[in-house]
């Protein structure tokens, strides 16, 4: 039993090592080193059972299945990591505008002269939006970052935004 609550820190390790590195290594080549390693701990197992192991072997099985963990571990982080890296916004749609059909995913902050959320891109005119973006929708009289901030009042020109709502926008 202690053995597996190990293994699950190894797992979770391998994880979070995959964020210390500049760039994630190959997921295929991982998976390809997990699923290796898993054969071996199954030809491991086979030997066992056939009562062929030695007390060397009894010894090495945990740091073997230790190591699965682990290269699972990256594995996976990988994997999460380069499908995340590869969404993101096409070079050609840089400081363009955008049609956008999007689901409000977060609730907003509020602004005084502007509201800040997350949504899920539904679809995009033209292509190569990212999936999950954050939104920052400014009044009609915002100034920029160093004008003169709207009274408390201007709150109200905003419609009520709510998780769930979907949106037609153009969008930079």
């Amino acid at each position: 039993m202690a053995i597996s609550r190990i293994c699950l820190l190894a797992f979770a390790s391998g994880v979070g090592a995959v964020h210390l590195l500049p760039l994630p290594p190959p997921a295929a080549l991982l998976g390809g080193v997990s699923v290796l390693l898993l054969g071996v701990a199954g030809g491991w197992r086979w030997y066992e059972r056939r009562g062929v192991s030695g007390p060397h072997m009894k010894r090495a099985a945990p740091l073997l299945w230790l190591a699965l963990a682990a290269v699972a571990g990256l594995a996976y982080g990988s994997a999460r990591v380069e499908a995340r890296l590869a969404d993101a916004l096409d070079a050609s749609n840089e400081d363009k505008v955008t049609r956008v059909v999007l689901r409000v995913a977060e609730l907003p902050r509020l602004e005084p002269d502007s509201r800040i959320f997350v949504a899920d891109v539904l679809s995009s005119i033209p292509e190569g939006v990212p999936g999950r973006i954050q939104v920052r929708w400014n009044s009609g009289d915002y100034a920029g970052p160093y004008g003169r901030r709207a009274e408390q009042g201007a709150a109200s020109r905003f419609p009520e935004l709510l998780p769930g709502q979907v949106w037609r926008m153009a969008l930079i």
